[in-house]
């Protein structure tokens, strides 16, 4: 078997579309706890409002104020922009 030097750059490969840009967010939902997000290849995921602070703070109102993007979701009254490549990759927005 020829393997380069690592031996992990084909699993690169592998798992580029999962965070490709061709995955976008079709429709969201809240409960109490979690930001729901379907997504366009048909899975549901689901993150903590705490990694959202202005979006745990927002009114139902306001979080229900959104904007479906190819990159995202974009909440203009509360200066927030998620991008589904972030939500994949576990990431929130901890510095606010």
């Amino acid at each position: 078997m020829d393997r380069k030097p690592g031996g992990f750059e084909h699993l690169i490969k592998i798992h580029e579309p999962l965070f490709g840009s061709d995955i976008t967010a079709n429709r969201i939902g809240f409960d109490s706890l979690k930001l729901w997000v379907e997504l366009s290849d048909e899975r549901i995921i689901g993150v903590p409002l705490t990694w959202f602070p202005r979006l745990m703070k927002g009114s139902d109102e306001e979080r229900n104020n959104y904007q479906l993007s190819k990159r995202g979701i974009h909440w203009d009254s509360l200066d927030e922009d998620i991008s589904v490549e972030g939500l994949l990759a576990g990431q929130g927005d901890f510095n606010r």
